[in-house]
This record gives structure tokens, sequence and C-alpha cells, in this order.
């Protein structure tokens, strides 16, 4: 309990109430599961710090933390593990946690790594709305921006690309990325 009070506290968490809010969520996820309360604070609140949400979402947090474990084939841990990498360039570029989350879902079960789903989420949300990325889109007549994103959220985005062969995926993505985008 002390080592996750200092984490939520050193996320930025300092009021008592929030802090008691984060750990209180937290400590229901680890329960369920099966983590620890450092782990699963230091998920909640870099889920928080990165879409900018206040304490009182943390039990949302939570929840959709357990869903993407339980949807999905991967830990907490590694949800925990692994969040940072994709959360504040989601959040930048306006794509939803529950998005994110969901992809996750569906690219753990179908066999990805968590590390891989991650990291390949993170580079394809970059390319997407990346100038080399959006160079080769523009000459396949795609438009696609973090606006479009923002605007038509992931799944409506990422069918614009639905007619397109591996050859032209993995010059977007990345090796890495298409196995999240494929």
């Amino acid at each position: 309990l002390t080592v996750a009070a200092y984490d939520v506290a050193s996320a930025g968490f300092t009021d008592a109430a929030d802090a008691a809010m984060i750990l209180r969520a937290s400590a229901l996820a680890a329960k369920a599961g099966m983590a620890d309360l450092a782990t699963t604070s230091d998920a909640v609140t870099t889920v928080l710090n990165a879409w900018k949400l206040s304490a009182s979402e943390a039990d949302r947090v939570a929840d959709r933390m357990q869903q993407t474990v339980k949807d999905g084939k991967i830990r907490i841990q590694e949800y925990a593990d692994n969040i940072g990498k994709v959360a504040t360039v989601a959040s930048m570029v306006g794509v939803p946690l529950e998005e994110i989350n969901a992809a996750i879902s569906l690219t753990t079960a179908s066999g990805v790594k968590a590390e891989v789903a991650f990291t390949g989420m993170k580079t394809a949300l970059l390319r997407l709305t990346g100038e080399a990325g959006g160079k080769k889109l523009k000459a396949l007549g795609i438009d696609i921006s973090a606006a479009t994103l923002e605007a038509e959220g992931l799944a409506a985005t990422l069918e614009k690309l639905a007619n397109l062969d591996i050859k032209a995926l993995e010059q977007i993505f990345g090796q890495e990325a298409i196995q999240v985008m494929g």
C-alpha cells in the first residue's frame, strides 16, 4: 500500500481524496486480475495522466483495463508495463482509451504478444498521422490524419484501408505495426 500510495502521489495525485479513489479502484482491479496494487495503480495513473482524466475516472479506467485483460490474451502486469508506450500518442491524436483497449484485446487474443501489440499500436498511430505515412496514404488516394482519427474513430478510419493489399499496408505501417493493423 505504501509503495502504491507513493506512486499515486508521484503521478501527481496528491489530494488525499483523489489518491483514495485511485487506490480503491486499483485495489479492486488488482484483486480481480491477480496483480499487486502497485502494478494496477501504475497503470491507472498512467492512463489518467495521458488522457488528462480526473481521479474520479479511476473506476472506469480500472474497469476498462480489466475488460481488456478478460477479452484479450494479456495479464494486468503486461498491460501496466506497456500502456505507457501508446497512451500519450493515442491521447494526442484523439483516440479514446476504449478504442486502444479494444485493439489490444483483439490483437493479443489473436496471438500477438502484449509488448508487440502496444508498440505496434503506437507505431501505427504515428504512421497514420505522421508525414511519411500521410504521403503514402495520399499516393493511394486515402486521406487520414489526426483529425480524421479523432472525428471518425480508429475502427472507421481503418475501414478506409480494408481494400489494400499486404504490401501497401506494410509500406504504410512497417512490419511491427502491421500485426496490430492487419
